[in-house]
């Protein structure tokens, strides 16, 4: 990459940003709404009655801790309804159950699956999990890289929890309009892969930093 383009991409990042520097105490309740959308759960229950209004509500996907069913069958259920393919976003809640290790490699792999049957996806958040579920510092995530590579569209993508979370080394994406990384404690390697992302279309990038510390690190972008 030429120094010309680097620079570039990085002023376009520093424009967009918005930096969280603190957390204000824990994480209480999900999103209510997103995007414009209202957000509505989408759990064991309400899979076996289905939903019918895809294009005006956006799902969050969530299983209790002791939920009869795994994600992957509530992830089908939610496809099957016949009007899956005009969900405009996806949000994916507790993912995993009653084992607070599992990282959200599963959920990045189904979504990738799903792609030809979710074609108007623009918006894409893993991770609405609240204190009472999972603290955010206990919120194990994964390389989210491939989400990139198959949503050529995507606009929208917001993760809590930093835990195993990569963005690939050097993101790039054509569409993506906002990104926001929700942590407790933002580790420096996300800040280096943030630092030579190449988004040319990005307007929001917002950082949870969790601590004044990497403050001054991040703007030596």
């Amino acid at each position: 990459m030429r120094r010309s383009e680097r620079e570039a991409g990085s002023f376009r990042l520093r424009r967009a940003l918005r930096l969280v520097t603190l957390v204000h105490g824990m994480i209480s309740e999900h999103v209510i709404e997103w995007l414009g959308y209202p957000v509505e759960l989408f759990d064991a229950g309400v899979s076996e009655q289905g939903v019918s209004d895809y294009s005006r509500t956006i799902y969050r996907l969530a299983l209790d801790w002791n939920a009869e069913v795994d994600f992957p069958t509530l992830f089908s259920r939610f496809l099957a309804g016949p009007a899956s393919a005009e969900t405009p976003a996806i949000i994916i809640g507790q993912f995993h159950g009653d084992d607070p290790e599992q990282d959200s490699e599963e959920i990045v792999q189904l979504l990738v699956s799903a792609r030809a049957r979710l074609p108007k996806l623009r918006g894409i958040f893993i991770g609405d999990i609240v204190s009472e579920e999972n603290e955010i510092s206990g919120i194990h995530q994964s390389d989210i890289s491939p989400l990139f590579a198959t949503y050529g569209n995507l606009e929208h993508l917001r993760l809590r929890g930093t835990e195993g979370l990569s963005l690939g080394g050097s993101l790039s994406h054509n569409r993506l309009k906002s990104l926001t990384i929700e942590t407790g404690g933002l580790p420096p390697q996300l800040l280096e892969e943030a630092a030579v992302s190449q988004l040319p279309l990005l307007e929001h990038l917002e950082l949870w930093l969790g601590s004044l510390s990497f403050k001054e690190r991040f703007f030596r972008i």
